[in-house]
């Protein structure tokens, strides 16, 4: 699934059901006792606040002015968490910065989704090269070293899926409103930068 695609099904999540924090799923899992005595577990208030991270924060990892994007955060049945998106309200393209955080019911369930993500991954996104005739250019696996409990870039999504705890963060990042200028090593520098703050966000006190 490529960049422009993921910030289509967002924007259009966003279009259908506005600004609508109400819980989702994951509520019941995390009432305001259960997370605070089981490890593992992070509070649900800061997968609601987006782990703290800002439009100013996004715009300092772009490198724009904080005017240049727009902020929503909700709970998105649609995709199943948490949508936080700091985008340009010009371009679906970009410039922007968004992820999606899915509580699972465990550490080990969440861990389980990227352990499934590094075994098909590079099958997935073989298949999809020979389908559209693109050549290989690069490896189908990155992995962050002390990134969260555990983080890696995939060339099946283009993005960056991080895990904290029985959090699963999806990250995409663009960094320009043209598609002709997009520079994947670089956006997955970008992705990285926002998982390191996305990770501090989830754990902090």
């Amino acid at each position: 699934m490529s960049r422009t695609t993921i910030a289509l099904v967002i924007a259009l999540g966003v279009a259908s059901s506005g600004c609508d924090r109400s819980p989702g799923p994951a509520a019941s899992q995390q009432s305001s006792s259960g997370p605070r005595s089981t490890p593992g577990l992070v509070d649900r208030a800061r997968i609601d606040a987006c782990a703290g991270f800002t439009v100013e924060k996004a715009a300092e990892i772009l490198g724009v002015p904080p005017a240049a994007l727009s902020a929503t955060m909700r709970w998105s049945d649609e995709l199943g968490g948490q949508a936080c998106r700091y985008w340009s309200p010009d371009s679906l393209i970009g410039p922007g910065v968004q992820f999606l955080l899915e509580a699972e019911e465990s550490p080990a369930a969440a861990a389980a989704s990227l352990r499934s993500l590094r075994q098909n991954a590079p099958a997935g996104d073989a298949t999809i090269r020979n389908v559209i005739g693109q050549p290989k250019t690069g490896p189908a696996l990155v992995e962050f070293e002390a990134v969260g409990d555990e983080a890696m870039w995939d060339a099946l999504t283009t993005g960056v899926t991080l895990r904290v705890g029985n959090v699963v963060a999806s990250i995409q990042v663009s960094r320009s409103s043209r598609a002709s200028e997009k520079n994947e090593r670089d956006e997955i520098e970008l992705e990285r930068r926002v998982a390191v703050e996305v990770a501090s966000g989830l754990r902090a006190p």
